[in-house]
């Protein structure tokens, strides 16, 4: 089958070009304030986490599963046991339905998704051709596609699905002698696929009004599954059975609840199977290390793009000759990263100082050669 595609040419002047890197610059500088803010936040975040983290390890005590004992009202305990709900989940659509914790109901949709791809060259006095092609292809996938935001959405209509995925899920739970809520039954995954029957097809034909039939493990929602046209739907269904799990909380009122540290952090570890309570947390302590090592790179990364936006217009203005344009570019690209590089270590570094001298340090550091670097590349390009 012919691919079906659609290219455009558009072309913008030098001044136009200008006039949007202009007004780039302002929003490079409201990127730098929010990744500065979110550098500080990040670490003032992590300090405290880490210190309620270090709190919980040393307060857990360990909780008989069978009873609840009034001295550990509103201590950290640790519990490690099989985790119970009453009934079974059940879809009110089809009528599936599956012992356990909770039962996920996933849909694919056969439709239109559209690619593009974009090739800009810049031309001799600033101006700037872009070649923009777009590709129309029907398959299926488990996010349903807008197609009112096609480029053209005329011929590649995707009509909105009947039926959405979600989630059945028990309220309340018990582990041991305590009642647990969504809290940790959300935690345990549904993996367990979930046969489907006729019965349950005729059921979902007649909710939707459409014919339904069963293929492979799916409740198939359209006339021929060897001929799909967009708009056929495959729904699956997977639970999450009932298994051991292991909990770090509070114990409140014959429940399990999140435990508050002194610095307001709130500690509620889950995992599955039977976890030691040292396992558990140093488990969240390395989540808790990774996640700010994360936004650290999220933060530093928005600075340099920041920094990019307000050099922008330097390298639009180079860009009356093209070979000059790519240069002075490549130089605003460097400066920016190695700005975004330097103004992020010191945010870090400040941010960590009262704490962690040694760490705050080291960052200084970076920042230092990061800018001795910046003013040897400047010497290098003056003698140039």
């Amino acid at each position: 089958m012919a691919p079906d595609q659609i290219t455009e040419t558009t072309h913008r002047s030098w001044f136009q070009r200008l006039g949007a890197a202009v007004t780039g610059v302002l929003a490079g500088f409201v990127i730098v304030v929010l990744a500065i803010g979110l550098l500080a936040w990040n670490e003032g975040n992590a300090i405290a986490r880490m210190r309620g983290l270090g709190e919980g390890a040393r307060n857990v005590v360990e909780a008989p599963l069978a009873r609840i004992d009034p001295a550990n009202e509103g201590r950290l305990v640790h519990l490690s046991g099989p985790l119970t709900v009453d009934g079974a989940r059940e879809d009110p659509l089809s009528g599936v339905a599956a012992p356990g914790v909770s039962l996920r109901r996933t849909v694919e949709v056969y439709q239109w998704v559209e690619t593009r791809r974009s090739e800009t060259r810049t031309k001799l006095g600033g101006g700037e051709e872009t070649v923009t092609t777009y590709d129309y292809q029907r398959g299926w996938s488990d996010s349903p596609v807008a197609s009112s935001e096609f480029h053209a959405p005329a011929g590649h209509e995707n009509p909105a699905p009947p039926v959405d995925a979600t989630t059945i899920s028990a309220a309340e739970g018990r582990l041991g002698a305590y009642r647990v809520d969504r809290r940790l039954l959300d935690a345990v995954p549904a993996t367990s696929p979930v046969v489907v029957t006729d019965e349950h097809a005729q059921r979902l034909a007649a909710a939707l009004s459409r014919p339904v039939k069963v293929e492979n493990d799916a409740l198939y929602v359209g006339a021929d599954p060897a001929n799909p046209v967009v708009g056929d739907l495959r729904v699956r269904y997977l639970s999450a059975p009932l298994a051991d799990v292991s909990v770090a909380a509070a114990q409140s009122t014959g429940a399990l609840a999140p435990y508050v540290a002194r610095n307001g952090s709130e500690i509620y570890l889950t995992s599955m199977g039977s976890v030691t309570a040292v396992e558990m947390f140093r488990q969240a302590k390395d989540g808790a290390r990774m996640l700010s090592w994360i936004l650290r790179a999220v933060g530093v990364a928005g600075l340099m793009f920041g920094l990019g936006l307000i050099l922008g217009p330097i390298s639009t203005l180079a860009d009356v000759l093209p070979p000059l344009g790519a240069v002075v570019r490549f130089g605003a690209g460097a400066l920016a990263a190695v700005g975004g590089l330097a103004i992020g270590a010191v945010v870090i570094a400040v941010s960590w100082f009262a704490v962690r001298p040694v760490f705050a340090g080291v960052c200084l550091a970076v920042a230092g050669l990061a800018v001795a670097a910046l003013f040897w590349w400047r010497g290098r390009r003056r003698a140039a």
